[in-house]
């Protein structure tokens, strides 16, 4: 019967136990034949109690081989090889017990029991887990073995923390290999970095799987890990440009690493703090790195400037003369014929200020955006070519990673705002110039008065905006930024600080509130009413005319009434009070 018993508990049944149940999802369960005439009714008892175990190791093998296929996940795949080293060892103290029952044939079953009673603690629980165990997707396994673990039974707890290390030891080295080299050892996507789409820059390729990280490790440590395998993979990228071989961690660094991660994987405990304290170390060497490559070798100081200056409107000058070079071309309907003109008037003007060598002025590219590649606002739509207007940089490698994409993008939304500013402050210039100089109203007369009284008031609110944006807005907000660019040495801050900016920016000038932009872009739409009045000849001196000007005052006396309620609305913005404080300087239209 021993034998026999031992063949059962190993998870093969015979002629005295037998496997009970006919549903596989459940599994067979071994018990003993129910009539065994020369057993105790206690002994059958003992008997059935340890042919679950039996069972449960004939569930436990099913695993371990239905998961030792190279299509298995890696975590998986290496939970299965633990288990099977801990099956051997219950193996081995079957083993153990047949040489003692060899010995002695008389021993009690009671013997058998006490040799296994720590298997039967372990097993029961150890079946249970498995569907849990199963159900779980990479380094998420981990959550599942070390939840396990949390209970009042140290023997279980001990087994399940024992399991639940070299799956560890798999997280750590593909955390070693993702830092250190910018390599996902990971083909069915079980790591929590993954590349989600492709990048021109390499850097956006790649983020993180909030559902694949282990609850081990908090959230903020898996982006620092993020953050350090993109600079791992830049600083390849950025070697393979240049032509000669850098990396981001010095001989002397990276043996620190390897032997820090060597330490983590020879841990017979979770060493969170310590692969904390790699992180930390691997991240700000890399972080210093990227920064001494961008300043340097990308040239940044300049090209900020180079931005300010053309996609900021910050370069006045330029851009008055390009307003005049291009308003042939530009007032004419979006056309992908006229980039050709375009381009011309751009070149033109950089020649007539002597700029054409400036690290700024070569730097960009005019283009017209097609109206589904670029989104128009109402504040910004005018329905020409100037609708469409764009600039192009030409960056250096690797300053893409600063400016991305979606940064050029919100760049060019800016740039048609302040253009759109700068545009109408001139032509409100050039309806005086011309009315001065051409008697379109006559002079003394009431009619002009009203002209006069409006334009003024519409270059007043105009202008003041234009003081807003570059002074409270434009000036201010590089200033911030400068000065956190200066006194770090981290490309995060410094990407964080450049992001910020722009952040600021789009915030002060409200392109993220509708209604404001609206508002904004009705009282443009009044004042391009206006100078189209006075440049096609202004009104006439019949009563019809009167109501035309009489007309549009009322409208942008409304509209600028409106625009203020509106500012007034907007909650906690400090910007609000500074543009208020502006275009109603002296209560300029309060008092009206």
């Amino acid at each position: 019967m021993y034998h026999e018993l031992l063949l059962a508990l190993s998870g093969c049944p015979g002629d005295l136990f037998f496997l009970d149940g006919d549903d596989e999802s459940l599994g067979k369960k071994l018990a003993i034949l129910p009539s065994t005439p020369f057993l105790h009714t206690s002994e059958q008892h003992l008997l059935n109690k340890l042919c679950s175990l039996g069972s449960d190791m004939c569930l436990l093998e099913s695993f371990v081989n239905s998961n030792e296929t190279i299509t298995t996940g890696v975590f998986l795949r290496t939970f299965a090889g633990a288990l099977d080293d801990l099956l051997h060892k219950y193996r081995l103290d079957l083993i153990s017990i047949e040489d003692q029952i060899l010995q002695d044939f008389k021993l009690p079953i009671t013997m058998v029991y006490s040799k296994l009673d720590l298997w039967l603690l372990v097993m029961p629980a150890l079946s249970a887990a498995l569907q849990d165990i199963k159900n779980a997707k990479g380094a998420c396994l981990l959550n599942v073995l070390t939840s396990k673990a949390k209970n009042g039974v140290p023997e279980i707890q001990e087994i399940f923390l024992r399991l639940a290390m070299p799956c560890w030891r798999v997280f750590v080295s593909q955390l070693g290999a993702w830092m250190l080299h910018g390599l996902l050892l990971d083909k069915l996507e079980e790591f929590f970095v993954c590349a989600k789409h492709k990048s021109d820059n390499g850097w956006d390729e790649y983020d993180i799987v909030p559902e694949l990280i282990p609850t081990l490790i908090p959230f903020k440590l898996a982006e620092k890990v993020l953050f350090v395998g993109k600079a791992a993979l830049v600083t390849k990228s950025f070697s393979n440009t240049v032509g000669s071989a850098t990396s981001y961690l010095s001989e002397s660094d990276v043996a620190r690493a390897e032997d820090e991660l060597q330490e983590l994987t020879k841990a017979t405990s979770f060493s969170v703090k310590n692969l904390e304290s790699l992180v930390d170390f691997v991240r700000n060497r890399s972080a210093t790195h990227l920064w001494k490559v961008i300043v340097a070798a990308g040239e940044l100081g300049p090209t900020i400037y180079a931005f300010k200056d053309f996609m900021l409107v910050g370069n006045g000058l330029f851009y008055q003369e390009f307003i005049h070079q291009a308003a042939n071309v530009m007032n004419l309907t979006v056309a992908q014929t006229l980039v050709r003109d375009v381009e011309v008037a751009y070149a033109r003007t950089g020649s007539m200020l002597r700029c054409e060598e400036d690290f700024g002025f070569k730097m960009f590219k005019p283009i017209l955006r097609p109206s589904l590649d670029f989104k128009e606002g109402p504040d910004t739509s005018t329905g020409d070519a100037w609708s469409a207007f764009a600039l192009q940089p030409e960056l250096k490698w690797p300053l893409q990673l600063i400016f991305t994409p979606d940064i050029i993008t919100k760049y060019n939304m800016l740039l048609q705002f302040f253009l759109r500013v700068h545009r109408l402050q001139l032509r409100l210039q050039q309806t005086w110039i011309k009315s001065t100089k051409s008697g379109v109203v006559q002079r003394g007369s009431s009619l002009q008065t009203q002209v006069w009284t409006l334009r003024a008031k519409m270059m007043f609110l105009v202008e003041n905006l234009q003081t807003y944006l570059k002074i409270d807005v434009l000036d201010a907000q590089f200033s911030n930024m400068m000065q956190v660019i200066t006194n770090t040495q981290d490309f995060d801050k410094l990407r964080c600080a450049h992001e910020k900016f722009l952040s600021e920016l789009l915030g002060s000038t409200f392109r993220t509130v509708s209604p404001v932009r609206e508002a904004v872009g009705e009282l443009f739409t009044l004042c391009d009413k206006f100078c189209l009045l006075i440049l096609r000849g202004g009104p006439s001196i019949k009563p019809e005319g009167y109501g035309e000007l009489k007309q549009l005052e009322i409208s942008f006396k409304s509209q600028v009434s409106f625009l203020f309620r509106l500012l007034s609305a907007v909650p906690g913005k400090d910007s609000v009070s500074k543009l208020l404080l502006r275009i109603n300087f002296n209560q300029f239209f309060s008092d009206d």
